[in-house]
């Protein structure tokens, strides 16, 4: 594949989910984990602790992108089971200049109403409908030894729907 017109731009990140959408900059919301000094996974539980989900945001650079890592891995509770990563958003419209190469999910601990597994056949589909181009569904299990799968099963069939502009 070639190089996407528009790559992936990480923005900041949460340990945990800090229910950021709908904020205005959703990295600056609860300020910046730089402009606080909050510069160690103690000194992050130390003005966190039990209220994980007021965290701070963490900026992409590879200091504090390992230490948002090292926080979920070492002390985040987190009762809603993922973090939050923030993406710069794409333009409109154009579906094949993003590095899209395959849908994701995990399985919420929670039992979430949602199942991940109808979900990504939607946006497979929706891909589908928008650009005939196919991505797959691949289950992520974060620690496992193999954490990507890829069971066929779990793929939307293009084949259940009329769609003969198919790559």
């Amino acid at each position: 594949m070639a190089p996407a017109e528009y790559p992936v731009r990480y923005r900041c990140g949460y340990p945990v989910d800090v229910a950021s959408a709908g904020s205005r900059d959703r990295c600056t919301f609860q300020n910046t984990c730089q402009a606080l000094g909050v510069d160690s996974v103690q000194g992050w539980a130390a003005r966190y602790g039990e209220a994980e989900d007021t965290s701070c945001s963490f900026n992409p650079s590879a200091k504090e992108f390992s230490l948002n890592i090292a926080i979920r891995s070492q002390l985040v509770t987190d009762a809603y089971g993922y973090n939050e990563m923030i993406l710069s958003a794409w333009p409109q419209n154009k579906p094949l200049d993003i590095p899209l190469q395959a849908w994701f999910y995990t399985h919420n601990a929670l039992g979430s109403v949602f199942d991940p597994v109808v979900s990504g056949q939607f946006l497979q589909r929706d891909f589908v409908k928008q650009t005939g181009h196919f991505r797959p569904l691949l289950r992520l299990r974060i620690g496992a030894a193999q954490p990507f799968s890829y069971d066929p099963q779990e793929q939307f069939l293009v084949e259940d729907e009329a769609f003969p502009f198919i790559d």
